[in-house]
């Protein structure tokens, strides 16, 4: 039997198969696809496409006739012409040639026996719809007189969009084969070598028999049809074969019994159907036809053959435009004929005629037949092309129109007018509300259930917020439309077809089931995502949230959908260039938090229900505790990732650079769920320290959302973080001049009272706050006033209220109300007073707290804007006017000056200390919240949350982040000997900022710097143009200029002359250097020439081009040129000084990371000299020239200092720091200029450890001097005296020990980055300025240590504001500690009340660590400070 297998030669190579074809075909092989016995099939290129060729092989000097096979090929293919919604595809061209014989058709990417293997696997409905179509297709060839003689899984074709192709129609293979000889069967049926078997048993014949039969002898239909059944069960089966060819032999002898088999199908229609078609005797089998009828109701849906087929043929030859355009225009109907199962009317596609054929209705009898649907269409699709309202008014909307997670943002803009039929569909689809909703509103009535269920170990809450969203009519054929517009979504051209795509999308996916919405829906809409247009980037984002809200049931490998799939895949949306796109995402962050919550609930729920019911046995036994414990460990382990990927994109999203007022209205919308989400600790941790900054904003649209919002958080973050944070920006914002502030505001402290939310005494101060407001001249802000008072009353009860708010109240009634109701307190008001008295009377009411907590009626009292006596019962306004006009003359008017200054320079002035407030004030770190109010008639600006008593905070944004966790943050524990893990010299402040700035060589500064010049810490400007820290700052030999190098890849240059003449001052130029951070820079000796050191290892050197004019003043800065780079591969450029003495000679010294020093000739732009230290010293963090250019001292990241002799380039002298740790900064001793002993000795200030700084003289190594500052309390411990200094020898000795040598040790524990001095300025003198991780900067007096002080930095009231230094020696080496009085535990600061401090200082001190220090001298001396979060500060 064997030798009738290898009929034909086997071609070798690939090229051989279309070695015979004519060259004008012009086909190019792309892949072999099958490599049957009998046929080869062979991918090619075409110019019209990809075709698919099958090949067969001519045996060696075998004559074969081939020319009946053609007839028969011809005769099908001419059968199908013109056929209309054909499910048929037979070959094209077929031709021979003496070796071989060809047959060609178009190709398609996928068969049904692949797509049984392919995600996403098919539902129940898409197979029925598959065999729908495969029976249809059979019956047209029938029809035809045609019969495919080889029906498979693999001769039907499937597209994405689930229409069905019948090919390879075998009019050439045998009609009857043995069955005792299995190599025909093998050669001509068996092309995938599964021995799978398709063919009806009479196809087989006994060898021998008395009825002999020809092989050639035509097909019947029934012979088909048992093919068929085959075919359809193998399909419902997933992919399992019915018969194999020895399974199929045995049921032709009745020894086999496939029912077994069938039972799987659960379809008991199905099942019978298949049973028919495979019966043994063909004569029992029907039509196709007649398998359509009899099956129509019990198999398939009545849509099936009434429209929806029709609806297909007519859109599967359209483009995908055209496709989407008639889905959408029919879909009302589509779906009313699939819900309800009527024969309704044919759906119109194309021209004049509708579907089959037939004219369509008039669009009234359409109107009519549709308005019959009014199921489950969510409301929130009324348009799905047309004109749009703005995104926000939407988003605001939702929370008044419908309790629904479902936003109606779906973009911005205008889009083109629909037409008539559009119109009619978007009229209908508005009808549609009844919504689907996915969580319990947040509701201000259901607050206080909503947070008494708080588990504080878990931080959650025990009320189950989400809510089953099973639809009430399930239509599973959806899917079929979902899987049409999927796979057209990505071709489509038109933005707004792509928009509507994906609202057919959000609109189908609420009637299929979860699978089809993760396995189908989520990645075509995730692919949306990038699309280029905005709207249509709104609409996948908003598809994507509310589909990912409908799945309800997962599998457990999808569990983890969201940080591995979902998050990753939106990261770069808050860095969108749209802000409609970042306004949706803001107002759908909360659902896919909410979302992802719930699969984490979900995912733990899947887990503990496991094969078998363990409850029992865990409960007797105590080991079994164990692994739930575990479990529910790792399951807070990634809630709290969770928590943390969700708060870095709020963050992002309305901190970043990109935010705007909008994104902040939008994310405030729905803030309560996110409160719900992160927990009440996260809610503190994360979400409390950047919602003041919103109020930074001069919005009022969006300081209305957020005071009408804020009540939701209040709950959530408990009363204390209330009392402390949020209640002084309530109070201010009852001066706000939107009346839709106030009354947010005044609802919001009502509502508090009302529910014993608030202390007695903070309520007192409330009452005082809004007793003015009673005579506003609104009358909505006078009833929102009426009822706080009425809350307050009701709260305090009858004794408080008649002690401390009667007497007040009554200054502003006519009569004597009969109780403190809000309608008898409007009943007894007195009239209102205009807005301009109104305000001076809110900014006098602060004090009234203080009055009523005293008791002190006698006192003045704030009354209508004016201070009168107590008995005074009533005023005219001409009395109020004039009592205005008095009070505004005699405010100062330096102070008027230097308010508007302060609050331009982002810092409000340093207020004296008057009484304590009835409450805590203002907690230390809230910034002031300003709001500009122009009082009429009074011609000058006005800012109401000026108070006396409380010293306010800067009102930028980078105030929020410097709380004690961005602080901590700042300090990470990264090992010092490996620089690779930051491109910082020293790694350790922070994993993209570095502090590497180079104090200016000693040439420039001893020029600059004036002999005993004190810097008095008077901010003169602040400049906020980088974004990310400042490293280091070079001023020009004229001082005519200095630039910052900055972490965020650009190099500012600053014009010195403008200081204090231009109040917007801003940088001239800006040089980029691309996505490398700028770590050091320096300017060259008697030229405008830039030299700056990147994070790449690029040494950038520029010129800055100014025209100057007379008298040397520089008038405009032209720009930037004679541009060079050099890129020496050598790792990061950490530090950079100039040592050359001449513009003759320019040369640089420059370390870089990979332990290298280089001396460059910038004139030749070649290499002097370079010098690899060893690297068990560590690489090169700082270096320093001597002043007579002879010498330079370098320090490494080890705490090794080496002094270098630069005229013979050799090192003279190396002794270890007294500490083992890196060396931050060096800079030299400028002595007097009467001084002749130290002029040419090495003298150079250390800055290394932990909070000091220390003298030392290289030639031998020796220490002189060290200043320590007062630490704080998170400081690693300091020891009291300074470590004994290593001689040379000692020094050698420990550096070779192998222990010190490889560092062993820090590969397991890597030592942390101690806080400390970051930069060093000399003065002339010895003096020293220094700043550091501790936000101040220092004036440090070498002869007089104990004159030294505090320049600026944080301070406040009783901790750490009177700084004394006291001096002592060890080992002889003079020691100045810093401390501070009293000298007590409670003074030490932690980082978290310095920040604090630092927020609420007065003299707008850094609020980071300061990283580099200069000087420029114009008309007179200043001092320049840079810090890690920005920030450019000018001081005198």
């Amino acid at each position: 039997m064997g030798n009738k297998i290898a009929r034909t030669t086997q071609a070798s190579a690939t090229e051989y198969y279309l070695h015979d074809l004519p060259s004008t075909y012009n086909l190019v092989l792309l892949d072999l696809v099958s490599r049957g016995r009998f046929l080869k099939s062979v991918l090619c290129k075409h110019d019209e496409g990809l075709l698919l060729v099958k090949v067969y092989f001519k045996r060696a000097g075998e004559p074969l006739d081939l020319k009946d096979h053609e007839r028969r090929l011809e005769r099908i293919r001419r059968a199908f012409q013109g056929l209309e919604g054909s499910h048929v595809w037979p070959f094209q061209v077929w031709f021979q040639t003496d070796k071989a014989a060809y047959l060609l058709r178009q190709y398609s990417y996928s068969n049904l026996h692949d797509r049984l293997s392919t995600r996403p696997f098919l539902s129940q409905i898409e197979k029925k719809w598959l065999a729908f179509q495969l029976i249809h297709a059979v019956e047209q060839s029938h029809s035809k007189g045609v019969c495919h003689g080889d029906i498979k899984c693999e001769n039907v074709l499937v597209t994405s969009w689930n229409w069905l192709y019948l090919t390879d129609f075998a009019s050439f293979k045998p009609t009857y084969i043995p069955d005792d000889d299995p190599s025909d069967f093998s050669f001509f049926f068996d092309t995938g070598g599964r021995r799978r078997c398709y063919l009806a048993p009479e196809r087989f014949h006994e060898h021998g028999a008395e009825s002999q039969v020809s092989s050639d002898a035509p097909l019947k239909p029934s012979m088909d049809i048992f093919s068929l059944g085959c075919v359809l069960a193998e399909l419902f089966l997933e992919g399992q074969p019915l018969f194999e060819l020895s399974q199929l032999l045995a049921y032709r002898r009745g020894q086999y019994d496939p029912t077994h088999t069938l039972e799987k199908i659960q379809d008991a229609g199905i099942q019978d159907m298949v049973l028919h078609m495979i019966q043994l005797d063909p004569k029992e089998r029907l039509s196709c036809k007649s398998y359509l009828q009899k099956y129509a109701t019990v198999v398939f849906p009545t849509y099936f053959s009434r429209f929806l087929h029709k609806f297909f043929l007519d859109i599967v030859p359209l483009g995908s435009d055209a496709r989407i355009e008639k889905t959408q225009e029919n879909f009302e109907r589509i779906h009313d004929m699939m819900i309800s199962g009527l024969a309704c009317e044919q759906i119109q596609v194309s021209g004049e005629k509708g579907i089959g054929g037939q004219a369509a209705n008039s669009p009234r009898e359409s109107a009519q037949s549709a308005s019959l649907v009014k199921i489950n269409i969510p409301g929130d699709h009324r348009q799905i092309v047309g004109d749009l309202n703005l995104l926000l008014k939407e988003v605001e909307q939702r929370n008044n129109h419908g309790d629904t997670m479902v936003s109606r943002a779906n973009g911005i803009g205008p889009l083109q007018q629909p037409n008539e039929t559009q119109s009619q569909t978007t009229s209908i689809l508005a009808a549609q509300n009844d919504d689907v909703s996915h969580v319990h509103k947040i509701s201000k009535s259901n607050l206080l259930a909503l947070v008494s269920g708080y588990d504080a170990q878990s931080d959650t809450y025990s009320f189950d917020i989400f809510q089953q969203t099973h639809s009430k009519v399930s239509c599973e054929g959806m899917v079929l439309l979902a899987s049409l517009i999927c796979s057209s979504i990505r071709s489509v051209k038109k933005p707004e077809l792509r928009r509507a795509s994906l609202i057919l999308l959000k609109i189908s996916s609420t009637y299929i089931d979860d699978d089809s919405r993760l396995q189908l829906v989520v990645p075509y809409v995730i692919a949306m995502l990038s699309d280029p247009a905005a709207i249509v980037r709104c609409a996948a984002l908003e598809t994507l949230s509310d589909v990912l809200c409908l799945v309800q049931d997962f599998p457990i490998s999808d569990a983890m959908i969201f940080p591995e799939y979902i998050l990753p895949m939106l990261s770069l949306l808050p860095d969108d260039a749209e802000e409609s796109v970042r306004v949706c995402y803001a107002s759908n962050i909360y659902k896919l938090a909410l979302t992802a919550y719930r699969f984490l609930l979900r995912s733990r729920s899947i887990a503990d229900t496991g094969p078998l019911d363990k409850s029992v046995v865990a409960a007797a036994s105590q080991s079994a505790d164990a692994p739930a414990k575990k479990k529910d460990d790792k399951i807070d382990r990634q809630l709290a990732r969770l928590r943390r990927n969700i708060y870095d994109i709020v963050q992002e999203l309305v901190m970043g650079p990109k935010q705007t007022p909008n994104v902040r209205r939008a994310l405030l919308q729905d803030i309560g769920y996110l409160c719900y989400f992160f927990g009440h600790r996260q809610s503190n941790d994360f979400l409390l320290p950047i919602l003041p900054a919103f109020l930074n904003d001069h919005d009022e649209q969006l300081r209305a959302v957020y005071f009408g919002q804020i009540v939701v958080v209040c709950y959530f973050i408990g009363s204390r973080s209330v009392e402390e944070y949020l209640l002084p920006y309530l109070e201010q914002a009852l001066s706000d001049d939107m009346e839709a502030v106030v009354v947010n505001v005044l609802d919001c402290l009502t509502m508090m009272c009302k529910s014993g939310y608030l202390r007695k005494r903070v309520i007192v101060g409330l009452f005082g706050k809004a007793l003015p407001l009673l005579c506003h001249p609104i009358q909505w802000v006078k009833r929102s006033a009426v009822r706080l008072i009425a809350a307050c009353s009701e709260s305090l009860g009858p004794v408080d209220t008649y002690v401390y708010l009667s007497p007040h109240l009554r200054q502003f009634l006519h009569r004597e109300p009969p109780s403190l109701s809000e309608t008898a307190l409007l009943a007894c008001l007195k009239p209102p007073v205009s807005k301009s008295v109104l305000y001076q009377a809110l900014e006098l009411a602060k004090d009234t707290g203080e009055v009523l907590l005293k008791g002190d009626v006698k006192k003045e009292q704030i009354l209508h804007g004016g201070r009168y006596p107590a008995a005074t019962q009533s005023v005219s306004s001409a009395a109020l006017e004039d009592a205005v006009r008095l009070r505004t003359s005699t405010l100062d008017i330096k102070d008027s000056i230097s308010s508007d200054k302060s609050l331009y320079y982002g810092y409000a002035p340093h207020a004296s200390a008057g009484s304590i407030s009835f409450y805590d004030g203002l907690s230390k770190g809230i910034p002031s919240y300003s709001v500009n109010t122009d009082k009429r008639g009074l011609g000058e600006i006005y800012m109401p949350w000026e108070s006396n008593r409380h010293p306010g905070l800067s009102s930028s944004v980078q105030g929020f982040q410097t709380r004690e966790n961005h602080f901590s943050s700042k300090h990470g524990d990264l090992s010092i000997s490996d620089p690779r893990k930051s491109s910082s010299p020293v790694p350790g402040d922070g994993s993209s900022n570095s502090e590497t700035a180079v104090s200016p060589s000693f040439n420039r500064s001893s020029v600059a710097l004036e002999t005993g010049w004190k810097p008095r810490g008077i901010l003169v400007a602040h400049l906020q143009e980088h974004r990310l820290s400042v490293n280091d700052i070079a001023v020009s030999d004229d001082n005519s200029f200095f630039v910052t190098a900055s972490d965020d890849s650009s190099i500012k240059i600053w014009d010195t002359r403008k200081l204090e003449k231009d109040i917007a001052f801003r940088s001239r130029l800006t040089y980029s250097l691309g996505s490398s951070r700028a770590l050091c820079t320096t300017m060259l000796c008697g030229s405008s020439q830039v030299v700056a050191g990147a994070s790449d290892g690029t040494l950038h050197l520029f010129s800055v081009d100014c025209a100057r004019g007379a008298g040397s003043s520089t008038e405009r800065y032209s720009g930037i040129v004679n541009v060079k780079r050099k890129d020496l591969k050598e790792g990061a450029i950490l530090s950079v000084v100039n040592c050359s003495s001449d513009s003759f000679s320019p040369t640089i010294l420059f370390s870089t990371e990979h332990c290298d020093i280089h001396k460059w000739d910038t004139r030749s732009n070649s290499e002097s000299w370079s010098f690899k230290s060893s690297p068990e010293e560590g690489y090169i963090s700082a270096l320093v020239m001597g002043q007579c250019g002879n010498w330079f001292i370098s320090g490494s990241s080890r705490g090794v200092l080496t002094l270098w002799d630069h005229r013979f380039l050799l090192p003279v002298n190396s002794w270890n720091y007294s500490t083992v740790s890196p060396i931050e900064k060096l800079c030299l001793l400028i002595p007097p200029h009467n001084s002749i002993s130290s002029t040419g000795r090495p003298l150079v200030f250390v800055a290394a450890g932990c909070n000091e700084v220390s003298l030392w003289n290289a030639e031998n190594g020796s220490c002189h001097q060290m200043f320590r500052t007062a630490g704080t309390e998170n400081d690693a411990v300091t020891p009291k005296t300074p470590s004994k200094p290593l001689n040379k020898t000692t020094a050698k000795d420990v550096r070779r020990a192998g222990n010190y040598k490889y560092r062993i040790e820090e590969l397991a524990d890597p030592p942390p980055r101690l806080p400390g001095i970051r930069c060093l300025l000399p003065l002339p003198g010895g003096d020293l300025l220094t700043g550091g991780t501790d936000l101040k900067i220092r004036y440090w007096d070498q002869a007089r240590p104990e004159q030294s002080f505090c320049i600026a930095g944080p301070s406040a009231k009783g901790v750490g504001n009177d700084e004394f230094y006291d001096i002592r020696s060890s080992y002889g080496v003079q020691v100045v500690q810093e401390s501070c009085k009293p000298p007590t535990p409670a003074s030490r600061l932690t980082h978290k009340t310095q920040l604090a401090m630092a927020a609420a200082d007065s003299a707008g001190c850094h609020r980071d660590a300061i990283l580099a220090l200069a000087s420029v001298n114009l008309s007179s001396q200043r001092l320049i400070s840079a810090s890690r979060d920005g920030a450019v500060k000018v001081w005198k």
